[in-house]
């Protein structure tokens, strides 16, 4: 980054909580677009370190947009707990006294809703669970760009239209004969148990007090995230996983996304990637995406069409997903658990992303440890959550040969 990109700090203090939040004064998409340009100068003038270059600029833009997402994220779960604090006085007291001395009694009575804890569990405040969803959702791509529904049951049954209903021509006086109505089939999600075990010192707890809301919701929300995003991305169902995006491509039936193959083990070309457009419906395509980790993603960037021109478009503003530009038209999201460029790899998918569903069912709870180790306090924080593709039409993958 440029000298004149000026950190700016800020300080939301939710009584003794403090956190530090960093926004940049430049937009980084202008930054990206201002570094494509200089790569496009200097590759054209062949300078052979333009590739290094820009290469690490935009994994540094990246990491920088996540950052400030995040940032805003951690601020409006700030805001949440100050107002938490402020109109469920008696609630969050509870909880604090709770995460500190254990008082599981005394919170249950605060908390009026028990109805989703277990056996010795307690429920998580609504607002403690909104500020962990709203760190998860910023720093998780799948979830960027997927539908995301709720509910209060183990499994969510999604119905899915898998044929269209027929019609036939006829004259005036013919007999009519029955037409074939619409087909439907049901998609399941199954909520899947995620869990975090946080840990901190007895001594953080007697020396912070104020803060041990915010450690909780972030460390919690980064260690979601992570397993969300894996899970939500290459998934198979199995072993109490999720079902990801990727483990539909090549699968049967309606959710089924099928796949074009690269010329190359070892690349792709910029036909390649246009032609994942033409390969689904014209409604997939008109709100198509693609995605691709950042190392496919740079590969793309310097790829150019007919006329020399670059087929990737830097981004004139940032948006609230993550796309950093666009390519043949479409926007690009950069997910880390993509593949990379390989032989039998997937390392683009384009289409639809949200005609991937997550479900999250309804209420997290939270078990207090201080058995395991000696001196340190765990909390077993989970939550019950699924995801599936719901139909396979709109999207498709490209795969290495």
């Amino acid at each position: 980054m440029s000298k004149e990109n000026e950190v700016v700090e800020e300080t939301a203090k939710v009584e003794d909580v403090t956190v530090e939040v960093k926004s940049t004064a430049v937009d980084p998409t202008a930054e990206i677009a201002k570094q494509f340009a200089e790569f496009k100068s200097a590759s054209e003038a062949g300078n052979k370190d333009a590739k290094d270059t820009f290469e690490k600029a935009v994994t540094d833009i990246q990491a920088e947009i996540k950052s400030i997402r995040t940032a805003a994220a951690r601020t409006t779960a700030a805001d949440n707990i100050a107002e938490a604090l402020e109109t469920k006085s008696a609630e969050m007291s509870a909880f604090r006294d709770y995460l500190v001395t254990g008082d599981t009694v005394k919170y249950k009575t605060a908390v009026l809703n028990t109805t989703n804890a277990g056996e010795g569990d307690s429920v998580v405040p609504q607002s403690i669970q909104e500020s962990i969803i709203a760190l998860v959702q910023a720093e998780t791509p799948m979830r960027s760009v997927a539908t995301v529904v709720s509910g209060s049951q183990p499994k969510l049954i999604q119905p899915v239209q898998t044929g269209n209903a027929a019609a036939a021509w006829s004259s005036e006086l013919a007999e009519r004969t029955a037409t074939n109505s619409a087909s439907f089939a049901d998609v399941e999600m199954t909520a899947h148990e995620l869990y975090a075990l946080p840990s901190c010192t007895l001594a953080f707890l007697e020396d912070s007090l104020g803060s041990v809301e915010n450690f909780l919701v972030n460390t919690i929300s980064e260690a979601f995230s992570i397993a969300e995003n894996q899970g939500f991305t290459n998934g198979d169902g199995t072993a109490n996983t999720p079902e990801g995006i990727t483990h539909f491509i090549g699968a049967t039936g309606s959710q089924g996304i099928k796949s074009v193959a690269a010329g190359d083990a070892a690349a792709i070309t910029a036909d390649e990637l246009l032609k994942l457009q033409v390969e689904i419906p014209t409604a997939g395509r008109a709100s198509g995406r693609y995605m691709m980790n950042s190392t496919t993603l740079f590969a793309a960037m310097t790829l150019k069409n007919g006329q020399g021109d670059y087929i990737f478009r830097p981004a004139t503003q940032a948006s609230s997903d993550g796309v950093l530009g666009t390519i043949w038209g479409r926007g690009v999201v950069e997910n880390p658990e993509m593949a990379d460029i390989g032989t039998g790899e997937s390392p683009v998918l384009f289409g639809k992303l949200s005609d991937f569903y997550v479900y999250d069912r309804i209420g997290m709870t939270i078990v207090q440890d201080l058995v395991t180790t000696p001196s340190r306090k765990r909390w077993y924080v989970r939550k019950r959550v699924g995801s599936s593709v719901l139909t396979g039409q709109n999207l498709v993958a490209l795969i290495n040969a």
